[in-house]
């Protein structure tokens, strides 16, 4: 088991201590370009998603990919007919920060500022 792999569990046992329930784990952005990333956590719980990015120590480019997979998954779940608002943070071995909430499709591509043309292709 991999040092990212421990983090993760601890993160998804932190969580559902806090009564979320886990609905994705490495999830492909976009299924079929693979190229564009994949997300560490999606949580759930009444009114709200979490979506979670773990790592060993939060760096620039941490902060921006939870950002990032937070406006993904919105659009993704708009595209569903979802309104339910899109927490994101970061689960490191120091810190355990909640980062923002999107709440709305304009919140969404404000905050796709890392591959600019994806986000605007899922709204």
């Amino acid at each position: 088991m991999t040092t990212e792999d421990t983090l993760q569990n601890a993160c998804v046992n932190l969580m559902r201590r806090k009564g979320w329930t886990l609905v994705a784990r490495e999830w492909a952005v976009n299924p079929r370009d693979e190229s564009l990333g994949r997300g560490d956590l999606v949580f759930k719980r009444p009114g709200r998603f979490f979506v979670m990015e773990v790592k060993r120590r939060a760096i620039p480019k941490v902060y921006e990919q939870a950002k990032y997979y937070g406006a993904v998954w919105r659009l993704r779940r708009m595209r569903q007919g979802d309104r339910r608002p899109v927490s994101y943070g970061v689960f490191t071995c120091s810190s355990k920060k909640t980062l923002g909430v999107i709440r709305t499709r304009e919140d969404a591509l404000r905050r796709c500022t890392r591959k600019k043309a994806v986000c605007p292709r899922l709204s």
